[in-house]
């Protein structure tokens, strides 16, 4: 269930199934099950863990589940340097590695699905399959910055490479505990534990470029 589905459950809330762990790679993430087979899941950009919810779940039957902060984001490592591609395929890559896992299939939201589909190409022996759903490709940059315009307020005030977007960047990252306070506030059809980690990244990430 997305974010905005009235049957979203917190899935870092107390007494939630699954473990949490912290990769070597820096990742935070939510493991159901032990199964070899995986699906893992990728959030957007501006998004943590928490955009799956609990509906997800059902499928541990199948497959071991593993839900990811991405690099820089939720409850992931935060290093300094460059965020791109390459950075967040490499760090992906490590944790899969590390929790064994095999013919993995990769489900990304968004940005989520860029970088699936990067670690897809890169290593198609670990990838069985790639599930991308909003997968930002567009025809031009023009293309691109009038579908940020039309996803709201939130969106053109992080996401789009302008110079007030990168002014709201820098006031969120010096005031971080009132952007999570306030971002619930202008992303209020979102559940407020997704529209609070809608600002726990590093300055950087939101005018990161995917080439």
């Amino acid at each position: 269930m997305w974010p905005l589905s009235p049957h979203w459950q917190d899935p870092l809330a107390p007494g939630a199934p699954g473990s949490i762990i912290q990769s070597a790679a820096g990742l935070r993430a939510r493991v159901l099950g032990q199964n070899t087979r995986a699906i893992v899941f990728l959030h957007g950009l501006g998004a943590s863990l928490h955009y799956w919810g609990r509906a997800y779940d059902a499928l541990a039957a199948r497959a071991r589940l593993i839900f990811v902060d991405l690099i820089g984001f939720g409850g992931s490592a935060k290093p300094t340097g460059t965020y791109d591609i390459a950075c967040h395929v490499a760090a992906l890559q490590a944790t899969i590695a590390e929790l064994r896992t095999t013919e993995a299939i990769l489900v990304g939201h968004s940005t989520g699905g860029l970088i699936a589909m990067a670690l897809g190409a890169e290593r198609p022996r670990l990838v069985d399959r790639v599930i991308g759903f909003g997968v930002p490709i567009f025809p031009s940059a023009e293309a691109a910055r009038q579908h940020i315009h039309r996803l709201g307020l939130m969106a053109r005030l992080m996401a789009d490479d302008v110079p007030l977007a990168k002014r709201m960047c820098r006031l969120m990252c010096d005031h971080r505990e009132l952007a999570r306070a306030v971002a619930p506030w202008l992303a209020a059809r979102l559940p407020a534990a997704v529209a609070a980690d809608g600002v726990n990244h590093i300055l950087g990430l939101t005018a990161a470029r995917f080439e």
